[in-house]
């Protein structure tokens, strides 16, 4: 057989063989370059992916000064998306085809993301302009601006806007009106803080602008035009005179509209006032000379015809209710004080209360310095009883009888004050810590302290009804007689704290000491002076601060220690 032949019949037989070799060849290609394909579309995904989420939280911060600058927090974030994506690829050829593809895409957003931040830091540096020229506004509105704050201020404020005009930032057009409505704004509202409420002060303001031209034509000085106007405010000239005669005419009528407006209706309610003063006034008078000596005339009597200022300056005690005699003279004393009454009915009100009190009096002017003297000296100190006061009325004047009277009122009141603090310190009662507590001890002192100083004022406002106020004397002992009186219920409960107080703090430190009811503070020094040196070292800070404790909380309450 041919050689050639069969070599041919040999290869003919391998060509199956040799094309599937080709077909697994092509196919495991295919699959390479498609696994390639599909890392690199995974990791283009990522990136843009990436990319879009940083633009959109950047563009979303208010940090805006450290996202492109500064900190720079999108570099941050790029860094940290190219190492994620770039390295998740393995080959060389598909991370340079990557890199690529992020810078193009980083550069895009870059640009985009700086466009956003850039009107943003443009807004915030217009709106911090604004709030720097409302700040100003508010400054040089005040009344005790100056001229020189003024053109110090606004000078700021026009070179710091000149910086941006200058950067292409602000606009010369928007800044000029800016300014001039800014100057406008600060004559309006100084107008209105200086002037507002004077009719008399816009006119010559008016009068002051007719001069201006002189003024800017140098004839005559600001202040000459002051002086002609009868204005005596170079602060106001210089704000009106910044801005144009036009807006500064109309800001003016502006003010003497709303002056004339305030004026009227401060006359009205002045005059409707002065009418409601003299009608309650009237009904005071009529009352000094129709009440009853014995009447008991209530604080809200007292508070109709006397109106609530005065009502409310007197004692607190008085204003719960006072004798028929006494209304007479605080209303007497209330009308002459205002120089209401005329001589006549001045008269006739002293002559009522010398009938109505019975008293004689020395002559105006007779009277005993002295004794007047002696008397003022007691009533000052909370000691002249009413009785004491009304037997030596012969060496005094009436004028004399009624400041003394006032003057045991008033301590008297005082006294009073003091009296019931007696009543507070014995049961430990403040009102504040009060509220809220519900244990024994706690509702104890309030009980006992609100019935006794009950009982203090009931008594001390029905002898001021009287028209004989206790002396601060009579008011401690009744305070101690009702401490005797309420406080029962409360040293039980004060007995039971401290029997606590000793079983839970002192006898848990030193078991070994002895309770004696009668002598607690004794059974504490016995038990330490059988102590040895060194264990009495040990103890004595203790054992003081015990002991310093109980008489500071239980000592001189009524315990017996």
């Amino acid at each position: 057989m041919n050689p050639q032949a069969m070599a041919q019949a040999e290869l003919a037989k391998a060509e199956p063989m040799k094309a599937l070799l080709d077909g697994a060849q092509q196919f495991a290609t295919a699959r390479w370059q498609a696994s390639q394909e599909a890392q690199y579309n995974e990791a283009a995904l990522a990136i843009e992916e990436g990319m879009r989420e940083a633009e959109y939280t950047l563009g979303k911060s208010t940090d805006i000064y450290n996202v492109l600058d500064g900190e720079n927090n999108w570099q941050s974030s790029m860094n940290e998306l190219r190492d994620a994506t770039i390295a998740s690829v393995s080959n060389r050829s598909l991370q340079r085809k990557l890199s690529y593809a992020f810078e193009q895409n980083e550069i895009a957003a870059r640009f985009r993301l700086r466009g956003q931040i850039d009107k943003k830091i443009l807004a915030r540096e217009q709106a911090a302009m604004a709030a720097r020229m409302e700040a100003k506004r508010q400054k040089l509105s005040q009344v005790g601006a100056t001229i020189e704050d003024y053109n110090t201020e606004l000078g700021i404020v026009i070179n710091d806007q000149a910086k941006a005009v200058a950067g292409g930032r602000y606009s010369m057009e928007g800044v000029t009106k800016a300014n001039y409505a800014l100057r406008k704004d600060i004559a309006a509202d100084y107008l209105a803080n200086a002037f507002n409420n004077d009719p008399d002060a816009a006119m010559q303001l008016f009068g002051m602008m007719t001069l201006q031209d002189e003024v800017a034509a140098g004839e005559i000085t600001p202040e000459e035009a002051m002086a002609r106007a009868g204005i005596s405010d170079p602060y106001a000239l210089h704000v009106l005179y910044n801005i144009e005669r036009g807006d500064a005419v109309e800001i003016i009528q502006q003010n003497l509209a709303t002056s004339l407006k305030f004026f009227d209706a401060e006359e009205k309610l002045e005059t409707e006032q002065q009418e409601e003063t003299n009608q309650r006034n009237k009904k005071a008078y009529n009352f000094v000379m129709s009440v009853q000596d014995n009447a008991l005339v209530s604080g809200d009597t007292l508070r109709q015809l006397m109106g609530d200022a005065k009502f409310f300056s007197l004692p607190e005690i008085t204003q719960q209710g006072v004798s028929g005699t006494f209304a007479k003279q605080l209303l007497r004393d209330h009308l002459n004080a205002q120089f209401w009454a005329s001589p006549e009915q001045q008269a006739k009100m002293s002559e009522e209360l010398d009938t109505s009190t019975q008293f004689k009096f020395a002559p105006a002017g007779e009277g005993s310095d002295a004794r007047y003297s002696e008397l003022y000296a007691l009533a000052s100190a909370g000691m002249l009883s009413i009785e004491e006061l009304n037997t030596d009325t012969f060496r005094i004047t009436a004028a004399q009888h009624r400041e003394l009277y006032l003057v045991a009122f008033n301590e008297s009141d005082e006294s009073l004050n003091k009296a019931s603090g007696i009543l507070a310190r014995q049961f430990r009662y403040n009102a504040q810590q009060a509220i809220g507590k519900d244990d024994r001890l706690a509702q104890a002192s309030k009980s006992a302290f609100e019935a006794a100083d009950f009982a203090l004022r009931d008594k001390a406002l029905e002898r001021q009804i009287e028209g004989k106020p206790m002396t601060r004397e009579e008011l401690r002992n009744f305070a101690l007689e009702k401490i005797d009186e309420f406080g029962a219920a409360y040293l039980e409960e004060l007995r039971a704290e401290f029997e606590t107080y000793f079983s839970e703090q002192v006898r848990e430190a030193f078991p070994e000491i002895e309770y004696d009811v009668n002598d607690p503070l004794g059974a504490i020094d016995r038990w330490y002076e059988n102590l040895d040196a060194t264990r009495q070292g040990q103890v004595q800070s203790k054992k003081t601060t015990f002991k310093r404790i109980i008489r500071a909380k239980y000592g001189n309450r009524g315990l017996g220690f």
